[in-house]
Order: structure tokens, then C-alpha cells, then sequence
């Protein structure tokens, strides 16, 4: 008898609990914007709203069932969490971030403390959410990029995804974000686009952060040293040209991935670190054609100039990050920490540490591939 008792009620409990979750949400009750924007309230353009400090704009899908297209929501307030709460007034669905590709950050706003405590406490916001810094106003990028381009939010998240794969750039997400910032000796980088005359997005360089907060930005040049000096992987065109007593005599481009080898020691106070790229590739093209017999040798003339190019950029950036950003940002005191982590870990994020460093830059191009007419 108990045991008859015992399934009836074990198929009671399972008819109630199949048919779905107490607390679900229809889907038809949800939005989901592709992109959201943060940036600086401004008064002027925005409502006037006292004591806004920021503002939000959400861009949303074309809803092919509905028949409308993709569009803008812009909301004012002095936190993320108050604007939310804002648009719960507005609109008759629940904003969700599940579907959410990438999160844009003004320019003016990331020269601020950034505080991304609310996206990391929301379980449905994901961590591989793509991050990039707007030169400008990122309501602006959005603004005027639908104009032209109504997908525009498969555009972005293309040109973040991909375009690292094909060249030497950087790419954040929300979990970097989430750790990197609290890290000892770390602090992040994150792409920076712009619309171009023609509307267009495309990368125009890095944001380069001292923790939380954006202190400057450098350009696609200042870019390609960056990413071969903090030996992030990739792969990407460089030109090069080659000079004989000051005479140009030949110019071409090869294409090549790189690695990173990093050497620490302490020599007379200070920490040297001897930094080797190493980039492997093909030449594409140069204009100075040879005869297989002459092409060889030749090869080693275009790794060199290959190399003194590179060396000389990324000598540039290390004066530069020194003097002007006084931060880490090549991802180097991770190697100090490792030998000497009691000794550093609380003082490796002093603007003395990197300043103080002696950083040596040595580079090796190699050629695997001249092409089909040698």
C-alpha cells in the first residue's frame, strides 16, 4: 500500500513540475538590444534630468515578425540602475542583456573611474561580451551609424571579432574587465573605434587604461608595437623598405604571424627585461624583382629590414609608455611578480616600477615563403 502511495505521489510531483518553471518570463514579454552605449549625461542634448550622470542608449534588432526595423532607446540618470529602472516606465517589456554582443564606452566617460559592477552582478549579462571605447560619444557612433547601416551591430561585432585575427589589434571583453583592473601589475587595453567620413566603423587604435580608468589613446601604428611587445597573437601585413647609402632601393610587404620570449633579471636596482619578438611569414610582394639565384640571399636584406622596422616602432612605444603613460601596459611585470612576487606585489603598480625598468627589444623576421616566382 505504502509503496502504491508513494509512486502516485512521485507522478503528482512530476505533473507539476514538467510543465515549466514557476518564475519564467515569455519570450514575448523580453527585449534584447544588440549593443549598449554608456556615456557622459550632456545636458544639452539630452532631457533634462537633474542629477543625471549618465547616459544609455540601447540599440534593438529589426523584429522580422513585428516588421520593425532596428531602433534606439535613450535614457538618462545618475546610475545604471536608476536608468533601468526608468525605462521599466517606458516601455512595456523587460530589458534583458542575454543577447547583448557588445557594450561601447564614451570616450569621455572611460577617462572616468569605470564602474562595471552592475553588468558583472547580472548573471545574463555574458563575460565574452565584447567591450570597445567610442572616439566621441558612442550614442553618436549609433546614432548616425544606423543611418547607413542597418546592421550595424553585426558589423561591430565582426570588425572586434575578426579583424584581430587579420591584424595586429586588441580585444576586451567583459570578463577582462572583471579581472584584469584588480590584478597587481596589470592594466587593461581595449580597441578604440570611430565612424569615419562615410559613416563607416573602424578601429582606429587602443584605449590604454590605468586600471579602471582610460588615460589615453594611441593609434593603428602605435597599436601594431603594443600588440607585438605584450605578445598577443596574431597575424597581419607589414611594409617595409630598404635603403643602400641612403638611397631607396626596393619596397614591398610580407605577411606574418608573431610570438613573444620574455627574460627578467635585476642588474645594479633595476629590473631589465629583454623582450624578443619573433615574427614568421611570407613575403607578398616587393618591386625589385630578382633571379631565384639572387632572391635568396636577398631574403635575408628584406628580414632585416622587416626587423629594424619592428624594432624601431616598439623601441618608440617603451619611450612613450614610460614617459607619457607611466603604466604597464605591454604585460611585462607579470615576469617580475613570478621572481620577486613578496617583494613587488605591492609596490609593482607604482608608476616608478615601470618607469624605472630598463626595457631591451630585440627582433627576428623569418621569411617561409618567397612566393611562386623564385
Amino acid at each position: 500500500m505504502n509503496t502504491k502511495i508513494s509512486k502516485i505521489f512521485f507522478i503528482l510531483v512530476l505533473t507539476i513540475l514538467m510543465p515549466g518553471c514557476w518564475d519564467y518570463t515569455d519570450i514575448e514579454e523580453l527585449s534584447f538590444p544588440d549593443i549598449v552605449a554608456y556615456d557622459t549625461y550632456h545636458m544639452g542634448r539630452d532631457k533634462n534630468v537633474e542629477g543625471a550622470r549618465l547616459t544609455v542608449t540601447m540599440l534593438f534588432p529589426e523584429q522580422t515578425i513585428s516588421g520593425s526595423g532596428v531602433y534606439l532607446n535613450r535614457t538618462a540618470g545618475s546610475t545604471i540602475g536608476e536608468i533601468r529602472n526608468k525605462r521599466s516606465f517606458s516601455s512595456s517589456k523587460k530589458t534583458t542583456f542575454r543577447e547583448a554582443k557588445v557594450t561601447l564606452i564614451g570616450e569621455q566617460l572611460a577617462r572616468r573611474e569605470m564602474n562595471m559592477d552592475i553588468l558583472l552582478r547580472q548573471t545574463a549579462a555574458k563575460k565574452s561580451m565584447l567591450i570597445a571605447v567610442v572616439k566621441g560619444r558612442g550614442d553618436d557612433l549609433l546614432d548616425k551609424g544606423i543611418e547607413k547601416d542597418k546592421k550595424l551591430a553585426n558589423t561591430i561585432v565582426d570588425l572586434l571579432r575578426v579583424t584581430p585575427k587579420e591584424a595586429f589589434i586588441v580585444n576586451a571583453t567583459l570578463n577582462d574587465f572583471a579581472i584584469i583592473p584588480f590584478t597587481p601589475g596589470k592594466n587593461m587595453v581595449a580597441p578604440l573605434i570611430e565612424l569615419n567620413e562615410n559613416k563607416e566603423v573602424r578601429i582606429a587604435g587602443t584605449a590604454i587604461f590605468k586600471k579602471t580608468r582610460m588615460i589615453d589613446t594611441i593609434d593603428q601604428d602605435e597599436t601594431r608595437a603594443l600588440v607585438l611587445l605584450s605578445g598577443i597573437k596574431g597575424k597581419a601585413y607589414i611594409d617595409f623598405a630598404m635603403y643602400e647609402k641612403g638611397k631607396l632601393i626596393d619596397r614591398g610587404t610580407v605577411y606574418m604571424s608573431n610570438k613573444r620570449e620574455v627574460k627578467v633579471y635585476k642588474k645594479d636596482d633595476k629590473y631589465h627585461f629583454d623582450i624578443t619578438i619573433i615574427l614568421n611569414g611570407d613575403l607578398i610582394e616587393h618591386f625589385n624583382i630578382k633571379n631565384f639565384d639572387e632572391m635568396l640571399p636577398y631574403n635575408k636584406k628584406i628580414e632585416k629590414a622587416v626587423e629594424e622596422r619592428i624594432k624601431k616602432e616598439c623601441e618608440d612605444f617603451i619611450v612613450q609608455m614610460q614617459e607619457e603613460f607611466k603604466v604597464d601596459c605591454i604585460d611585462i611585470s607579470k615576469f617580475a611578480l613570478a621572481k620577486w612576487r613578496s617583494q613587488l606585489e605591492k609596490e609593482i603598480d607604482n608608476e616608478d616600477f615601470i618607469t624605472n625598468a630598463v626595457i631591451n627589444v630585440k627582433v627576428k623576421a623569418k621569411l617561409d615563403d618567397i612566393g611562386e616566382r623564385t
